[in-house]
């Protein structure tokens, strides 16, 4: 939560009242419409950790908005009056967004929201290019990050990368779900190691 009201603060520096209470609008109303339905139980943490990041956005930009006396707080705008002939808004930071999070975090994140995304859209499948299915294809045979790297010609770094990759294509979070995904959807027959 100590992210979310730092990052809340650089993004209040650049945009208008009334566009910030829009996006908390929209974020809390996500995640609401997310606490309702079901779920398949191999997506529940990506849908927790999702649900729970547009709920905590939602109260970090609801109380900055309170707290700056913003007569948009708790309430959306039906439209963002925008003068023109105002000074062009500073630009969002992202490099201090950036130093706010680290980068296993953000990955996570970016999978989690990869999961969910795939879910809601009915995801009909993972489209995979030639190198993406040898190297699905060595993993679920149990090759270690070595045997890979010798096995596709590349070095131990570029398969790290190239797992990360993979991993953020079929929008999940890692090996294990990967996996999962791939014999679900036909892609690898089973794991063998």
């Amino acid at each position: 939560m100590a992210y979310l009201r730092e990052a809340v603060a650089l993004y209040a520096e650049a945009l208008p009242a009334s566009y910030q209470s829009d996006i908390e609008s929209l974020f809390r109303h996500c995640a609401e419409l997310m606490g309702q339905g079901k779920i398949p139980a191999e997506l529940a943490e990506d849908w927790a950790i999702i649900r729970q990041y547009l709920a905590n956005a939602a109260d970090s930009i609801s109380e900055r908005l309170a707290a700056t006396g913003s007569p948009h707080s708790g309430e959306a705008s039906l439209h963002a009056d925008i003068d023109t002939n105002d000074e062009p808004p500073p630009v969002v930071r992202f490099d201090r967004l950036a130093a706010l999070t680290t980068p296993s975090g953000a990955q996570r994140l970016h999978a989690a929201a990869s999961a969910v995304q795939s879910h809601v859209a009915g995801d009909p499948g993972v489209e995979l290019d030639a190198a993406q299915r040898s190297l699905l294809e060595g993993v679920s045979a149990g090759l270690t990050v070595s045997e890979l790297a010798t096995q596709l010609g590349y070095s131990r770094r570029s398969i790290f990368r190239e797992l990360s990759r993979l991993w953020d294509t079929m929008g999940v979070p890692d090996r294990a779900q990967g996996l999962r995904k791939a014999e679900a959807q036909g892609l690898v027959e089973g794991r063998h190691g």
